[in-house]
């Protein structure tokens, strides 16, 4: 690292995990910024089946999962189902999970799958 890059560490406690990361696009500018991510962050990966297309399942789940900020995506698949990666603490997670097995108003969930997975530090919820 060159002498005149500094990196900087503000905000980082005992309930974080740094890391840092080069900013290559900052152009005219030598700098490294930590990244922090609280510790507790999980992450799931989700399959919906049941009547979930067409019923706003997916704009739901998006506005639920910023209400709990939970990051991540969610889309539709071919096979009628309902896709999503979600990221957050447990609690959040979990809550946003038994919304999930429940849905909007006109869906109808038959099934939820869940599989933990590792979190890909998404930094928004997105409809795909």
């Amino acid at each position: 690292m060159p002498s005149s890059v500094t990196p900087v560490t503000r905000g980082v406690n005992e309930n974080v995990v740094a890391s840092t990361t080069a900013l290559p696009f900052a152009i005219g500018c030598a700098r490294m910024v930590v990244m922090a991510e609280p510790e507790g962050t999980i992450a799931r990966r989700v399959v919906v089946h049941g009547r979930v297309q067409g019923v706003w399942f997916r704009g739901s789940c998006q506005a639920e999962a910023q209400r709990r900020k939970v990051v991540g995506w969610v889309a539709n698949e071919y096979d009628g189902t309902v896709h999503a990666h979600l990221e957050g603490t447990p609690a959040a997670v979990e809550s946003l999970l038994d919304w999930m097995r429940v849905g909007p108003r006109h869906a109808q969930v038959d099934r939820v799958e869940v599989t933990a997975v590792s979190p890909e530090r998404h930094r928004s919820f997105l409809v795909r």
